[in-house]
């Protein structure tokens, strides 16, 4: 075993059994919310589209509408495969002129590509790229749901309601992006008032 892991370390869950189908999610809210659609008689795509905007009120440090992805579908009555791809993309007015390489090696960011003057498609407004979540769900739910599209949002509006629960993952999310989010006065303002994470109850 890796030198990483403790001894002590739970590294398996145990399995649950369905006969309508799991829905897995890193947080058990937005999974019980496909969940309840699974229940409802929605397709799985159904139980995907609500399960997804869920995770964007409640984890948009790491899945949100401002992101992208790809989806797998296999459709077992069919015995079919399906590729939804609703990645990121640059805009269209883009110019590669606006981002010369510095040749001073990779940049600091999560994917080592080579370093662009002023970090400028790491940070500002020039570094976002046109997001495709929203579109690829609503592909998704164009070919395969049985649901109003409402019904699937609506989840995740009552959660939005309530506001994002600050708890200590919260807080350690919003603390590692700090140096970040002081750049701009608006997400400073937000996320950082009295120039700290917020702290959990």
């Amino acid at each position: 075993m890796p030198h990483q892991f403790s001894r002590t370390q739970a590294i398996r869950k145990p399995a649950v059994k369905s006969r309508g189908g799991i829905v897995a999610a890193q947080s058990r809210r937005a999974a019980e919310v496909g969940a309840e659609v699974l229940a409802a008689g929605g397709d799985c795509v159904d139980a995907i589209v609500a399960t997804t905007f869920a995770l964007n009120v409640l984890e948009p440090w790491m899945s949100g509408m401002g992101g992208g992805g790809a989806m797998v579908l296999y459709r077992a009555r069919e015995n079919r495969y399906e590729v939804i791809d609703y990645g990121m993309c640059a805009p269209q007015s883009l110019r590669v002129a606006d981002y010369p390489i510095t040749g001073q090696g990779a940049a600091s960011d999560l994917f080592p590509w080579p370093r662009v003057k002023d970090d400028r498609n790491i940070h500002g407004p020039g570094s976002i790229a046109v997001p495709g979540v929203v579109a690829g769900m609503e592909e998704a739910h164009r070919r395969h749901a049985r649901m109003k599209w409402k019904d699937l949002v609506d989840p995740a509006a009552t959660i939005a309601g309530e506001g994002l629960l600050v708890d200590w993952w919260t807080t350690l999310m919003i603390a590692s992006t700090a140096a970040d989010l002081r750049r701009y006065p608006a997400s400073a303002e937000t996320f950082l008032r009295d120039g700290l994470p917020p702290n959990a109850p």
